[in-house]
């Protein structure tokens, strides 16, 4: 049986990770496709003591559609159902539902960040100085005066679940490969987050609850160790 003042300490972690995916969430409730991410708590007597399963650990993502919100910007589009935009980045291709698309110095559509947007064929879509009357159907074909110049790169993944956070709205994949989707593209709109801030301020006040418990367990522990050790110190 573990000692009582590792059930406190285990469930701290714990909490600290929540809070930590908690804090992420409010910090990203205004960018445009965030999801949502939460930890799947059960009962922390269950877990403790499962060697590097120790704990609840398991973190899940929220990926219920945020809602739309038109801009006018042309090209700011939106995924209608399962799917991501895939985009470069230095580290490599990641991945994301921030739609929201401007064409950057090099004439290259880029997102937000000024990462490239890629098209179904992994390549970087391109402008002329001279493209102006640009469309972007349902399909998600980019059309400069009616031509079809390339088509955003949608995909989907097996296991969403498994993709991991990597910063400034970007998903990466690992040990798993992207496969075409038929989600359609809404354009001059962008899918607003999905977080739910007031939601998100009630957990925090839960966790921070939950860790003082934890720490007022783990201090109570601490002090009948103390004392024990002082007992059988003046026995000796």
């Amino acid at each position: 049986m573990q000692a009582p003042s590792l059930y406190g300490a285990a469930a701290q972690i714990q909490l600290t990770k929540r809070m930590d995916m908690i804090a992420n969430n409010i910090a990203n409730a205004s960018t445009p496709g965030f999801k949502a991410e939460g930890r799947l708590f059960q009962d922390y007597m269950q877990k403790v003591g499962t060697g590097d399963k120790a704990g609840p650990k398991e973190m899940y993502r929220d990926y219920s559609a945020g809602g739309f919100s038109r801009t006018g910007n042309t090209l700011d589009v939106a995924i209608a159902g399962e799917g991501f935009f895939s985009v470069q980045t230095e580290q490599g291709v990641r991945y994301t539902r921030n739609g929201r698309f401007s064409i950057g110095n090099d004439g290259n559509l880029v997102t937000s960040s000024g990462n490239q947007v890629l098209d179904d064929g992994g390549a970087p879509i391109t402008f002329a100085a001279t493209d102006t009357d640009i469309e972007i159907n349902s399909a998600g074909e980019v059309l400069v005066s009616g031509a079809v110049l390339a088509r955003i790169g949608v995909v989907k993944f097996e296991n969403p679940q498994a993709l991991e956070r990597a910063g400034g709205g970007l998903l990466l994949a690992i040990d798993q490969q992207p496969q075409p989707t038929e989600a359609a593209i809404t354009q001059g709109v962008v899918e607003e987050s999905n977080v739910t801030p007031v939601t998100e301020i009630t957990n925090m006040m839960q966790v921070m609850r939950a860790f003082q418990s934890a720490q007022t367990l783990a201090e109570a522990e601490h002090e009948r160790i103390r004392r024990a050790i002082q007992v059988l110190a003046q026995a000796g």
